[in-house]
């Protein structure tokens, strides 16, 4: 077999040649980490330096073959680096050693750098012109990532990656490395290039002012050496954005809060004296997308305050610089996206009603990019996540389910459109069937939710064919297969929702072992037993039920003092605690019941305000004040009892045809407790029609046909 010599294969259009001659010299000087060189990459061991490149220097004439030369120099090389524009496009060359290479390596070992031109046009709506992705590339299906994590398209544009992220992405790549360990070491060199060159300036400035002759000349290597701080400055903040996206990302997916809350409290430092009115659209769309793990953390670490004043400021900031560059692409995009951060930051603090106006204004700001044909297709898309995001503040702030459904519906198109043309795009499609079938349950019925959930679980299936290796995407996939599963028991469908969690406690369960550290995944492991405890308790299974909420809610509160308070945590704590009481109760088991729900009582009071304004936080709610009273008929205190049964109306007898129907249920229950037959009855129907038919539904019919007929 002929031994590999090179380390890359650069494959170009020669109109390209002289970008590429830059390319070139960027990789043959580029000093690998010292830690890194001698181990074993993806490729072989690291070596120092790359300085075996090879670069075919003759245009190949159409309808010729490659050379004997070229095919032994790709034989002869670990990977085959593809520099993309339109030029390249139209190479036959190019393309014919795209072919030629992965009949010999296969895709593994193809990076792809775009120097120009756009990757998908003709798909994105635009000048199909603009291509910069190769025909054998465009006709060959290809994942977007190495085994080794590695973007296969390095985007060296000024809107994209940039060079220098461009290259560390490329070098990664073939020495078959982790980019972060590039990412990290290029970012400490250029710290410490930045300081030099300022105390390098300002030893300069010192030196030469006390010369007058040479005034000037000092002005202008100090405004040399600014321009070049600002250069590095730029590159700077370019690496800090990949900080923030996708470590901090990863970190956050892994469980690892701690690290995550160190690493965006350093972000949120470093950018709270940037929101001054004289940032560019550039760095301010840098600024915005480096922002957006701050949500992750610091909200539900309690530092909403802080966050939300940072993005309210960066907001300002857009729409100033929109008022003076209306028609300006990059600060439209940057405009929603800070909307985005701002409407969510609002609304995971509880404040409905300003999350609610700056989803409006991003609304029409999406509309506003759909509509413009030179707006990238991202873009255009955008308007989907606009429309999922207001409908989502509608079905849990607003109580208006119908409306939700019809945003949900309107993004559903978006993003099958998406979809039809990437078919990446899968997994947004796969989303917003799960959010079509959470607005089903409150606005339709309950099988036309469980059936857009289900659409959801065949996507994500699919979605895993394409992308086997997204452990995140698997893990929402299971998640969500708890909520239909849910929605199945109050259905009636028992059997199938047990073997529904089930296969998605199975599913979790493997994911957990793997990543022992991930509290959050392991917290959803728990509410499984939840889950399947309620199923036991419906069907007045009741020691089966006690151990089940009696682990899930002992292990949820072992776990919580390392959880953040979102409001699925605090439904898993509460909703245990609350069903164990009531399980207690059933068993004549009164005063452990008490003591329960007076730990949940004390709990509430320090519980955020966004939990409340939540679909499970208005179950959770409505359970609790029906157990309390459930507890107090028990102990023979009917004024108590009735209090509580009266605080579920309070509060939710108003929307009751707009509420969950666990919601509904609860009303029916204080309803039928206060003798008011009547409204009983007109809710009971309500949820027939609905498809509610959970058993002990079907046990509180009865008592109210024995009531209506006294």
């Amino acid at each position: 077999m002929t031994q590999r010599c090179y380390s890359a294969f650069v494959s170009y259009s020669h109109k390209d040649d002289k970008w590429t001659k830059w390319l070139l010299s960027a990789l043959e000087t580029y000093r690998v980490p010292r830690h890194l060189v001698g181990t074993e990459g993806g490729n072989g061991t690291v070596p120092a330096k790359l300085t075996r490149i090879f670069r075919d220097r003759e245009e190949l004439a159409a309808g010729a073959h490659l050379d004997a030369n070229i095919q032994e120099a790709l034989e002869q090389s670990q990977t085959l680096l593809v520099v993309c524009s339109p030029n390249a496009v139209h190479s036959l060359g190019v393309n014919q050693e795209i072919k030629q290479f992965r009949k010999m390596r296969g895709d593994d070992h193809i990076f792809y750098i775009i120097k120009d031109g756009e990757p998908h046009a003709r798909a994105r709506g635009l000048d199909p012109d603009l291509e910069c992705f190769p025909k054998a590339l465009l006709d060959h299906h290809l994942e977007t990532a190495t085994s080794y994590g590695v973007p296969l398209a390095a985007d060296a544009r000024a809107k994209g990656d940039g060079k220098k992220m461009a290259l560390l992405k490329v070098v990664a790549g073939i020495l078959g490395v982790n980019l972060d360990s590039l990412v990290r070491r290029d970012l400490q060199r250029r710290q410490w290039r930045l300081w030099g060159v300022t105390a390098l300036a300002a030893t300069g400035m010192l030196l030469t002012t006390s010369l007058a002759v040479q005034t000037y000349f000092a002005t202008k290597r100090a405004e040399d050496a600014l321009l070049l701080a600002q250069q590095e400055q730029d590159e700077t903040e370019s690496l800090i954005q990949y900080i923030s996206e996708s470590i901090n990302r990863r970190l956050w997916r892994l469980g690892e809060a701690d690290l995550t809350k160190s690493v965006t409290e350093r972000m949120i430092d470093h950018y709270e004296g940037q929101n001054g009115p004289f940032m560019g659209p550039q760095e301010t769309a840098r600024k915005i997308r480096s922002m957006r793990s701050l949500l992750r953390t610091n909200l539900v670490h309690g530092q909403h305050v802080k966050v939300i004043a940072l993005v309210e400021e960066t907001a300002k900031t857009t729409r100033s610089l929109l008022e003076a560059s209306p028609d300006d692409l990059t600060l439209i995009d940057s405009h929603a996206q800070a909307l985005q951060i701002l409407a969510t930051s609002y609304a995971m603090a509880g404040e409905c009603e300003k999350a609610k106006q700056v989803a409006e204004e991003r609304l029409s700001v999406g509309t506003a990019m759909r509509a413009r044909d030179d707006a990238a297709f991202y873009m255009r898309a955008s308007l989907g996540n606009a429309l999922v995001d207001r409908g989502f503040l509608k079905l849990n702030c607003e109580l208006q389910p119908k409306s939700a459904v019809h945003d949900f519906n309107a993004a559903l198109e978006i993003r099958q459109e998406m979809a039809n043309q990437i078919e990446e795009w899968i997994g947004s499609l796969a989303g917003g069937y799960r959010f079509l079938g959470l607005g089903y349950e409150m606005a339709d019925t309950l099988e036309a939710s469980i059936n857009a959930h289900q659409q959801s679980q065949e996507l994500y299936e699919r979605y895993m064919t394409i992308k086997p290796d997204e452990v995140l995407v698997e893990f929402i996939r299971h998640k969500f297969a708890l909520e239909m599963a849910e929605t199945m028991i109050n259905a009636g469908q028992i059997d199938g929702a047990i073997k529904k969690i089930s296969l998605a406690k199975n599913g979790i369960s493997v994911l957990t072992a793997k990543y022992p550290d991930n509290r959050h995944w392991a917290a959803h492991l728990i509410f499984s037993d939840y889950l399947l405890g309620t199923a036991a308790f419906i069907n007045q299974e009741y020691e089966t039920a006690l151990r089940l909420f009696s682990t899930s809610s002992k292990s949820l509160e072992k776990l919580m003092g390392q959880l953040d308070k979102s409001v699925a945590n605090l439904n898993g704590l509460f909703g245990s605690k609350i069903s164990l009481a009531a399980t207690n109760l059933a068993i004549q088991r009164t005063e452990e019941a008490e003591k329960l729900l007076n730990e949940v009582t004390v709990a509430l009071e320090s519980s955020p305000e966004r939990f409340f304004n939540s679909i499970a936080g208005r179950k959770m709610m409505a359970h609790y004040h029906t157990t309390i009273a459930a507890l107090h008929q028990e102990k023979g205190d009917l004024g108590r009892a009735r209090k509580a049964n009266q605080a579920v109306i309070t509060a939710y007898g108003k929307h009751r045809d707009n509420v969950h129907p666990a919601v509904r249920f609860a009303l029916m229950k204080a309803y039928i407790d206060l003798g008011q037959a009547e409204v009983a009855s007109e809710i009971a129907a309500n949820l027939k029609g609905i498809g509610f038919k959970r058993a002990d539904f079907e046990r509180a019919l009865t008592v109210l046909s024995q009531m209506e007929t006294r």
